[in-house]
C-alpha cells in the first residue's frame, strides 16, 4: 500500500480513482505526522506545511510555481519531482486545449518501484473538474505511483 499525503483535498478523488486500491490518499491538513508516508504533494494550499520531518526516499512532489524547490529544506533524501507551467518543472504543459492539454515530462523520473520513466510528452483529456496545475499534481502522483503513462492518456480528468 502506497501512502499519500496532498496538501489539496480535491484531488483525493482522481489519484484514488486513477491508481486504484494500491494507494491510501489523505489530506496534508488532518496528518500530524507525515513520516510514514511514501509520496508527499505540496500545492500553494500546503505550502506551509513542514518538510523536515519526511522519512528516507519519500517522493516529495511540490508546485514549482508556488513553491521555490530551494525552499525545500529536509533532512533526509528525497525524491524531488515539480509540477508547473515553467521552463525547470520536471513536469509542465506544452499545449493547453479545450479538452485536451499535452503534458511534457522534462527528465526521467524514478516511480515507487524503482522504474525509469523517461523523458517524453503526453496529452490528457479533461472535462472541468480540474485547472491545469491541480491536474499535473495528479498526473505528476500517478507516474510516481506507477500507472503507465498510456494509462493517463486515455483517463478522462
Amino acid at each position: 500500500m502506497v501512502s499519500i499525503g496532498v496538501a489539496n483535498k480535491n484531488n483525493i478523488s482522481a489519484i484514488e480513482k486513477i491508481c486504484g486500491n494500491i494507494v491510501e490518499v489523505k489530506n496534508l491538513a488532518k496528518i500530524t505526522d507525515i513520516s510514514n508516508l511514501n509520496i508527499v504533494v505540496l500545492s500553494e494550499k500546503g505550502k506551509n506545511q513542514i518538510c523536515s520531518t519526511v522519512s528516507p526516499d519519500t517522493f516529495l512532489i511540490i508546485d514549482s510555481d508556488s513553491i521555490s524547490p530551494l525552499d525545500i529544506v529536509c533532512q533526509q533524501k528525497v525524491y524531488l519531482i515539480t509540477y508547473g507551467l515553467n521552463s525547470k518543472a520536471t513536469l509542465t504543459a506544452s499545449s493547453l486545449g479545450d479538452n485536451q492539454i499535452f503534458l511534457c515530462l522534462q527528465r526521467t523520473v524514478i516511480d515507487i518501484n524503482k522504474n525509469e520513466i523517461e523523458p517524453q510528452e503526453f496529452s490528457i483529456f479533461k472535462n472541468d473538474n480540474y485547472d491545469v496545475t491541480e491536474l499535473m499534481s495528479i498526473v505528476a502522483t500517478s507516474i510516481v505511483c506507477g500507472v503507465p503513462i498510456k494509462k493517463l492518456s486515455s483517463f478522462v480528468f
